[in-house]
């Protein structure tokens, strides 16, 4: 499922990973879990939307990373793009990220 990724995408990965978990409050089981419950797919979906905004990574890619289907990281993406409450929350991750020197260069979306 997906390609691989290189060593330092996967600890940008990783990176983006634990600030999500860190907002949502979140384990980071549950992020990589299989559950659904809202709170849990928000964070995932917001993760996956990072990843795709601000990595040169292809969806194939993320959904490999993420051990996902490519129709699920499409869908992530398309559902933070649309939903205000959810594109707020990736903004702060975002921050929090170019705060931590893990980002460069990001303003807002």
């Amino acid at each position: 499922m997906g390609g691989a990724v290189e060593p330092p995408q996967e600890q940008l990965i990783r990176s983006i990973k634990i600030t999500v978990v860190k907002a949502f409050g979140i384990l980071m089981r549950d992020l990589e879990s299989r559950s659904r419950e809202r709170a849990v797919e928000s964070a995932r979906q917001i993760a996956m939307y990072i990843a795709r905004s601000e990595m040169s990574l292809s969806l194939s890619e993320i959904a490999g990373v993420f051990r996902r289907r490519l129709v699920t990281v499409l869908n992530a993406v398309e559902t933070v793009d649309k939903d205000r409450v959810l594109l707020s929350q990736a903004e702060h991750c975002m921050r929090v990220l170019v705060r931590n020197g893990i980002l460069e260069g990001y303003e807002s979306i």
